[in-house]
């Protein structure tokens, strides 16, 4: 139980750090990242302060979780965190050819793509599984770790200047 607890605070304080992000994206991360939440601009006003523990995945679903975010050049960062052994399934479906790759993910997780496992560097790098001009992937990260992990996935719009409307659909899965 204090491990879950320990897991929820860790999400959370990561959640409040994105959303503290998404809320002034003027200010970017050292080297200039800007880091963006699935949150549409129109909401960012609604998010609480404190978020509330259905924020994070606690328990397994039978159902996935379905987003829907426009990708733009300054919108294309989202940052994920991962409780210790759990597993996320993301499917991304796009209206118009996107880009991705993911950042921040280690030799002590896993991750595979369109089905295909993808070998990590030792540490981490920043452009791991690039893909380009596709307009659906699919993929299973898990932390294989005792403590939580976050992870950047990328996906921007192919041709330079589009907006493009994406839908994820995310499964959490316990250890």
């Amino acid at each position: 139980m204090h491990k879950r607890n320990f897991a929820i605070m860790i999400l959370s304080a990561a959640l409040i750090f994105t959303t503290a992000c998404c809320a002034n994206p003027a200010n970017p991360l050292p080297g200039g990242i800007k880091v963006y939440s699935f949150v549409p601009p129109e909401e960012q006003s609604q998010i609480p302060t404190t978020p509330p523990a259905t924020a994070s995945p606690t328990t397994q679903s039978a159902e996935p979780t379905e987003r829907q975010v426009t990708v733009t050049a300054s919108n294309s960062v989202f940052s994920i965190g991962l409780p210790p052994g759990y597993k996320e399934e993301r499917q991304v479906t796009a209206q118009k050819p996107i880009d991705f790759w993911f950042e921040y993910v280690t030799s002590d997780m896993s991750l595979e793509v369109n089905g295909i496992p993808v070998e990590l560097p030792l540490r981490w790098s920043s452009k791991i599984g690039y893909t380009t001009n596709v307009t659906g992937f699919k993929y299973v990260m898990k932390n294989n770790t005792s403590q939580a992990v976050a992870y950047n996935l990328h996906m921007v719009p192919s041709k330079q200047g589009d907006s493009v409307p994406v839908v994820t659909k995310e499964k959490w899965t316990a250890p």
